[in-house]
């Protein structure tokens, strides 16, 4: 690539260029690769056509280090910056990474560790350049939606997801036998979670994107309607809501109740219930708290609390 740049061989620079990202893994266990300087090291990994995973990338960085290490270590908290540390299988991060001797003598990596350890807790509560997938990584985010009602009494549990970068619509699993509405979603560690609907149900049920299909989970401990729920801290929390009477549905009585869910422990448990008892509010969480916004208190009138 030097030898191209020096003689402006455009045509030969960008065959090689394309050639270092399509196959960096190769390129890198190569004998000259330990001699390539910090800096265009660092270029390598800013770029969005490498190649590679996560983990390739972060063994191939140690390796470098690895070779002058009294020189290089000044560089490896950089080199590991660049990384999606966050996104490698959290086995490999435990074993290979956080065991390596020298990310455990560097100082400056203890806070990319650490934000590594809280994704895998909290997802994506926690975001940062680190937490937001290469393009060419196989990994692709996407705007889902569900159900949909067809007439004045027909709903169905149709779901359909849309990639942003092709901006295509594909069809996704369907909720089995979920033809509900009112009901909440939310998503937490890539999973999405369903839960409620009329008539006050309690079901939940999980969308796993590996397995392209929706597993049933733990259930409420009370049926909700018209409510809504976010996740906090590495839970679920699902605040106060609406419920029927079952005999009447235009019989309406408010519940102000909390309930939280553990992906540890697949159960809903009781928790603080909020101030104000409210029905299809609306939820924000920020630096560790949870906001409660608006809502129906009655029939007739809202909140502007």
């Amino acid at each position: 690539m030097d030898f191209a740049k020096l003689y402006s061989l455009q045509s030969v620079l960008e065959r090689c260029q394309g050639l270092l990202w399509r196959d960096f893994t190769t390129v890198s266990r190569q004998e000259e690769f330990p001699d390539v300087p910090a800096e265009r090291v660092l270029e390598l990994l800013d770029s969005e056509k490498l190649q590679a995973s996560e983990e390739e990338l972060v063994e191939t960085m140690l390796h470098w280090a690895r070779q002058q290490r009294g020189q290089r270590m000044v560089h490896l908290a950089r080199l590991l910056g660049r990384l999606c540390l966050p996104l490698v299988d959290s086995v490999f991060f435990t074993d290979v990474l956080e065991a390596d001797k020298l990310v455990q003598q560097c100082n400056n990596c203890w806070a990319l560790l650490q934000e590594a350890r809280l994704y895998h807790v909290y997802g994506r509560e926690i975001s940062s350049e680190r937490t937001r997938p290469r393009r060419q990584s196989g990994w692709a985010e996407m705007i889902v939606v569900i159900g949909h009602n067809r007439s004045d009494i027909s709903w169905t549990s149709l779901t359909e997801k849309l990639d942003p970068a092709s901006g295509k619509w594909f069809p996704s699993a369907t909720v089995p036998g979920y033809g509900k509405c009112e009901f909440a979603v939310c998503e937490l560690q890539s999973h999405i979670y369903l839960s409620g609907g009329q008539l006050n149900s309690s079901d939940v049920w999980c969308l796993m994107p590996q397995l392209a299909q929706w597993v049933r989970v733990g259930s409420l401990q009370v049926g909700r309607q018209q409510h809504k729920k976010t996740c906090l801290r590495g839970k679920i929390r699902c605040p106060s809501c609406l419920i029927c009477s079952t005999k009447s549905p235009s019989c309406h009585q408010w519940l102000s109740s909390m309930e939280c869910y553990s992906v540890f422990e697949n159960a809903w448990k009781p928790v603080a219930p909020p101030l104000l008892t409210v029905s299809s509010s609306a939820l924000a969480r920020c630096s560790g708290k949870l906001y409660i916004i608006g809502g129906a208190v009655n029939n007739d009138s809202n909140t502007n609390k």
